[in-house]
C-alpha cells in the first residue's frame, strides 16, 4: 500500500491469484466463492484507502466513481460507509461499463463492416475511433 502513496497496482494480486489458483483445491474449510470474496474485498480495500488519501490530500468534498468498477455494489457499499462526510456520486448502473467491452464490440462492428486492416502498424494512443 505503500505509506502515503496514492499509486496502485493490481497486476501482483492478479498473478498471485493466478498462481495460487493452479494448484487450488475446493475443501470444507475454503471454496473459490470464498477466494473469489477475498480477492474482491482485497481490491476494495485498496481502492478505499487509496480513495480516502486523495481525498485528504486534496480536501475534495466530493467525489465522482464511474466506469465498470462503479457497477460493484460491494464497492459502493463500503465507500458510502468508509466516507462519512464525503459526497459520492455514482452514475446508475446502466451507465456504469467497461471500456474493453465498448472497444470489442466497436472491433466486432468495424469486422463486420467488411473494412479488414492490416494489424502491423504502431501503437497510437490518441487514435480517434470514429
Amino acid at each position: 500500500m505503500g505509506k502515503e502513496s496514492l499509486e496502485f497496482s493490481f497486476s501482483g494480486l492478479k498473478t498471485s491469484l493466478l498462481y495460487f489458483m493452479y494448484d487450488f483445491q475446493e475443501s470444507d474449510t475454503m471454496t473459490k466463492r470464498d477466494v473469489i470474496a477475498s480477492y474482491q474485498q482485497a481490491i476494495i480495500d485498496t481502492l478505499v484507502e487509496k480513495l480516502k488519501r486523495a481525498l485528504k490530500t486534496t480536501k475534495a468534498k466530493t467525489c465522482v466513481i464511474a466506469g465498470g468498477v462503479a457497477a460493484n455494489k460491494c464497492l459502493r457499499n463500503q465507500l458510502m460507509d468508509s466516507l462519512g462526510n464525503t459526497r459520492i456520486l455514482f452514475p446508475d448502473l446502466s451507465y456504469c461499463t467497461d471500456n474493453a467491452a465498448m472497444i470489442s464490440f466497436l472491433g466486432e462492428l468495424k469486422y463486420n463492416s467488411e473494412n479488414i486492416y492490416s494489424l502491423d502498424f504502431g501503437v497510437q494512443p490518441n487514435l480517434k475511433l470514429a
